[in-house]
Protein backbone atom coordinates (compact mmCIF):
# COMPACT_ATOMS: atom_id res chain seq x y z
CA UNK A 1 0.00 0.00 0.00
CA UNK A 2 1.19 3.22 -0.33
CA UNK A 3 -0.06 6.77 0.69
CA UNK A 4 0.15 9.68 -1.46
CA UNK A 5 0.87 13.43 -0.30
CA UNK A 6 -2.91 13.93 -1.51
CA UNK A 7 -3.87 11.57 0.83
CA UNK A 8 -4.85 8.85 -1.67
CA UNK A 9 -4.30 5.37 -1.23
CA UNK A 10 -2.95 2.43 -3.83
CA UNK A 11 -2.38 -0.78 -3.71
CA UNK A 12 0.80 -2.59 -5.06
CA UNK A 13 0.89 -5.56 -6.68
CA UNK A 14 1.62 -8.12 -3.86
CA UNK A 15 2.86 -10.57 -7.12
CA UNK A 16 -0.60 -12.58 -7.63
CA UNK A 17 -2.72 -13.13 -10.10
CA UNK A 18 -5.23 -11.26 -8.61
CA UNK A 19 -6.35 -7.33 -9.60
CA UNK A 20 -7.44 -4.72 -6.87
CA UNK A 21 -9.87 -1.95 -7.92
CA UNK A 22 -8.62 0.94 -8.98
CA UNK A 23 -8.05 3.49 -6.01
CA UNK A 24 -10.34 6.07 -7.57
CA UNK A 25 -13.26 3.23 -7.81
CA UNK A 26 -12.13 2.00 -4.37
CA UNK A 27 -13.76 3.02 -0.78
CA UNK A 28 -11.27 3.10 1.88
CA UNK A 29 -12.85 -0.15 3.17
CA UNK A 30 -12.39 -1.73 0.26
CA UNK A 31 -9.21 -1.33 0.23
CA UNK A 32 -8.36 -2.40 3.66
CA UNK A 33 -10.29 -5.84 2.66
CA UNK A 34 -8.12 -6.02 -0.64
CA UNK A 35 -4.80 -5.41 1.43
CA UNK A 36 -6.26 -7.82 4.39
CA UNK A 37 -6.62 -10.31 1.63
CA UNK A 38 -3.47 -10.11 -0.44
CA UNK A 39 -0.92 -10.01 2.61
CA UNK A 40 0.23 -11.63 5.88
CA UNK A 41 1.90 -11.30 8.80
CA UNK A 42 5.96 -11.04 8.87
CA UNK A 43 7.41 -13.94 10.58
CA UNK A 44 8.62 -13.20 14.08
CA UNK A 45 11.24 -16.24 13.41
CA UNK A 46 15.04 -14.81 13.03
CA UNK A 47 16.80 -11.76 12.80
CA UNK A 48 14.52 -8.85 12.71
CA UNK A 49 16.94 -6.81 10.52
CA UNK A 50 16.43 -9.17 7.67
CA UNK A 51 13.35 -8.34 7.27
CA UNK A 52 14.09 -4.59 7.11
CA UNK A 53 16.75 -5.51 4.38
CA UNK A 54 14.32 -7.07 2.75
CA UNK A 55 11.38 -3.59 2.57
CA UNK A 56 11.62 -1.04 -0.01
CA UNK A 57 11.58 2.77 1.02
CA UNK A 58 10.49 5.09 -0.90
CA UNK A 59 10.28 8.76 -1.41
CA UNK A 60 8.52 8.04 -4.88
CA UNK A 61 11.77 9.63 -6.89
CA UNK A 62 14.92 7.58 -4.97
CA UNK A 63 15.18 3.84 -3.16
CA UNK A 64 16.66 3.91 -0.01
CA UNK A 65 18.25 1.49 1.45
CA UNK A 66 19.34 1.42 5.66
CA UNK A 67 22.80 3.27 5.08
CA UNK A 68 21.35 6.02 2.91
CA UNK A 69 18.94 6.77 5.28
CA UNK A 70 21.63 6.79 8.11
CA UNK A 71 23.45 9.31 6.36
CA UNK A 72 20.58 11.63 4.66
CA UNK A 73 21.19 14.76 6.46
CA UNK A 74 19.56 17.22 3.53
CA UNK A 75 16.36 17.04 1.93
CA UNK A 76 14.44 19.35 0.00
CA UNK A 77 11.46 20.88 1.26
CA UNK A 78 9.02 18.78 -1.22
CA UNK A 79 10.28 15.65 0.58
CA UNK A 80 8.02 13.36 2.21
CA UNK A 81 7.41 14.13 6.04
CA UNK A 82 9.28 10.83 6.98
CA UNK A 83 12.06 11.43 4.74
CA UNK A 84 12.48 15.08 6.36
CA UNK A 85 12.24 13.86 10.46
CA UNK A 86 14.61 11.41 9.26
CA UNK A 87 17.06 14.28 8.14
CA UNK A 88 16.86 15.81 11.52
CA UNK A 89 16.81 12.74 13.62
CA UNK A 90 20.34 12.16 11.33
CA UNK A 91 21.71 16.22 12.39
CA UNK A 92 20.41 15.79 15.87
CA UNK A 93 22.47 12.73 17.09
CA UNK A 94 25.29 13.53 14.60
CA UNK A 95 25.68 17.20 16.73
CA UNK A 96 25.16 14.87 20.16
CA UNK A 97 28.96 12.83 19.06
Amino acid sequence: MVATGDGGLHLVSDGSDRTAASAHLATATDIVHQLLATTHDVSHDGDPDDVLDRLTVTDGRHAWNREDLAEVNEVDDGAPGWLQMQAALNNLFASDQ
